[in-house]
């Protein structure tokens, strides 16, 4: 993956895994980060919003600024956001000429996408434009639209030429308000974005924000720095999420990511981001009673967000065959083919849940039809026949692909692919790579391109 995870994770990462869906944390994640963002102390000369803190508010801008409060919460879960976009709907009933409650509805909106990527759709990008271009349109000089404007175009539009031009609007804004906290965090996630990884660490570090430096960190494959970064910032669920994600990926040590993990209460794993990460480990551990026990504990039957995005039936059908009850599993992933294929009746083209498909078919031992739908995949992202990427290769490995796999994870490995530890760990750990095993190509791999500081073999 603060804001999540601050979490905040690349868009071209995007959950790392369409179907069964790696950690990813951040493109699109850590991927996952954003979470624990503190408010900005503006200077003087340049107050946050055009309402100074004696005035008194509308109320409709009340409404607005208590789903702002709400937004920028650490962690920010599901519920909690969609009761901010809720009253938001209420002062927008009230009052649709105030520009600044416009800004705070995209705001809002805004997080839905990015950093939390709860909602990726294309109708959610295109609420979230609209609503700030109704803001500009009312008043394109107010601070918080033009913040808001800026973000929108970083991270809801999203294109090169858009974040470059929302870098230079936060650059002509820190001109402005020197010093503002805010602002140079917003303008180290643009940087991100663009994949300069070093340049928003540093930047982060330099205010303080350790925990989403971390996460730069992690996303440009500097595991080791991303964890000495995360261990200077407070505790907050992200940090422990990141802190875990880091232990397994970058020193491949599940004890330590456990430990980390331990230190969540209960409640805490009740959101989606961080007990995706704790049924990862769960997995990794052959703990399938653990599994089941997070599971349980999430109220979604599709989780979507940065980190994961499936159903919860991937996580739930692996846990009972692990545990030698392959009914259960049977069961469990035909319940979550029929949510995917629901959700692929409106978007038959998006490629996660194609993937999602593939593999639930191959689990089912649907080859036929997993492959059919695994073609059309490779399709949508102009691949050739097996090449593997970092989002489709857990339908390769359930297809038990031996020579695409190797071939492919030895290509990854060999560039330094973004994220590329999180391909080793997951060939090193998951029971989904145990038909791997014992093959000396196999060994040879993970040996040679055994991250740095990784725990032996």
């Amino acid at each position: 993956p603060a804001r999540q995870a601050t979490s905040r994770s690349p868009r071209w990462i995007k959950p790392v895994l369409a179907s069964a869906g790696l950690v990813v944390l951040a493109l699109g994640i850590a991927l996952w980060q954003r979470a624990n963002k503190p408010e900005s102390a503006r200077p003087p000369a340049g107050p946050p919003t055009a309402t100074a803190p004696t005035e008194k508010l509308s109320p409709a801008r009340e409404l607005a600024e208590r789903a702002r409060a709400i937004a920028r919460r650490p962690s920010l879960t599901r519920v909690q956001l969609d009761t901010a976009e809720e009253l938001c709907e209420q002062a927008l009933k009230l009052d649709a000429t105030d520009a600044v409650v416009w800004a705070i509805a995209a705001d809002v909106e805004l997080y839905y996408v990015y950093p939390y990527g709860y909602d990726m759709s294309d109708e959610r990008r295109r609420r979230v434009q609209e609503r700030i271009a109704r803001g500009a349109s009312l008043d394109p000089e107010q601070f918080d639209v033009r913040v808001v404007r800026a973000k929108v175009l970083a991270h809801a539009v999203g294109t090169t030429a858009s974040m470059a031009e929302a870098e230079k609007m936060f650059r002509e804004l820190l001109t402005e308000h020197s010093g503002d906290h805010r602002l140079v965090v917003e303008l180290a996630e643009v940087l991100r974005d663009q994949r300069r990884y070093d340049e928003a660490a540093k930047l982060f570090e330099s205010v303080g924000e350790f925990e989403i430096a971390g996460w730069s960190y992690f996303q440009g494959s500097e595991p080791r720095a991303g964890l000495a970064a995360v261990r200077r910032a407070p505790r907050s669920v992200t940090a422990l999420q990141l802190t875990a994600t880091l232990e397994y990926t970058g020193n491949e040590d599940l004890a330590a990511a456990q430990s980390a993990l331990d230190r969540l209460e209960p409640s805490e794993l009740l959101a989606e981001m961080p007990a995706t990460v704790a049924m990862r480990v769960a997995l990794y551990r052959r703990d399938p009673a653990r599994v089941l026990e997070l599971a349980k504990g999430l109220s979604r039957d599709y989780l979507d967000a940065h980190g994961f995005r499936g159903p919860r039936a991937y996580f739930t059908g692996l846990a009972h065959a692990m545990a030698g009850q392959p009914a259960q599993a049977e069961a469990e992933w035909r319940a979550g083919l029929t949510v995917v294929e629901s959700m692929l009746s409106s978007a038959p083209d998006d490629r996660q849940l194609l993937l999602s498909a593939a593999w639930l078919h191959a689990a089912l031992q649907d080859a036929g039809t997993a492959e059919t739908i695994f073609a059309r995949s490779q399709a949508l992202a102009g691949l050739e026949g097996d090449t593997l990427d970092f989002v489709n290769y857990p339908v390769l490995l359930k297809l038990r692909k031996k020579a695409a796999v190797l071939a492919g994870a030895e290509e990854y490995f060999r560039t330094k692919q973004p994220l590329w530890q999180i391909l080793h760990a997951e060939l090193r750990f998951s029971p989904e790579a145990d038909f791997l095993r014992g093959d000396p190509r196999f060994e040879k791999l993970l040996r040679d391109y055994l991250p740095e500081g990784a725990k032996p073999l």
